[in-house]
This record gives C-alpha cells, sequence and structure tokens, in this order.
C-alpha cells in the first residue's frame, strides 16, 4: 500500500489534485491526504505544517512485521523537520529516503 502525505500552503498549490484523488478512489492500494498550512475557510481537510504529532497521526505501521519505506522532497527546512520528526516517532535511517537536488 502507498500513502502520498502532499504538503502544500494553499489548495491552488496542490499539483495534480484531481489525478491524485481519481487514483485514490480507484485503487485501494493507494491512499492521499492533503495537509495544507495556509488553507481557505471552506477546506475541510487535514490542516497544518509537519509535525512529529501530524506524522504520528498520519503514519501507522500496520502489522509490527510490516516493511516500511517513508520518501521525503522539499526545501531543506521541511525535510529537516521531517527527518526529525520522523526519529522522533522511532522511524530508523533505513525506513527514511530522502530525495536530493
Amino acid at each position: 500500500k502507498v500513502k502520498l502525505i502532499f504538503f502544500n500552503k494553499t489548495e491552488d498549490d496542490i499539483l495534480w489534485r484531481e489525478q491524485l484523488e481519481k487514483l485514490s478512489s480507484t485503487d485501494r492500494r493507494f491512499e492521499i491526504q492533503f495537509v495544507l498550512s495556509e488553507p481557505s475557510e471552506s477546506w475541510t481537510g487535514c490542516k497544518g505544517q509537519i509535525s512529529t504529532s501530524l506524522l504520528s497521526e498520519s503514519i501507522q505501521r500496520s502489522k509490527e512485521d510490516s516493511t516500511i519505506l517513508i520518501c521525503i522532497c522539499g526545501p531543506n527546512g521541511f525535510v529537516e523537520q521531517a527527518d526529525r520528526s520522523l526519529e522522533d516517532l522511532g522511524f530508523s535511517k533505513k525506513d527514511i529516503f530522502v530525495f536530493r537536488e
């Protein structure tokens, strides 16, 4: 199963939103969660910036013996915060891959 947690400032910043939502609705192996840091008042989805508590709510291992790979991309500050938060949640370096420029 693949879960994409997609952080953006506003709804207008979400790339390929329609395509990702369609994929999520047609393939149960794919799940999308949009998180906005500056949402409109009408936004009903997840709100906030990357944090340990937000990731804790969003990333859950299905079984103790399950394999997980977390891939991160974004600006340096975002990547550093994500990495720290994931370490705080007990994920090891082998569980995390960071896309670099």
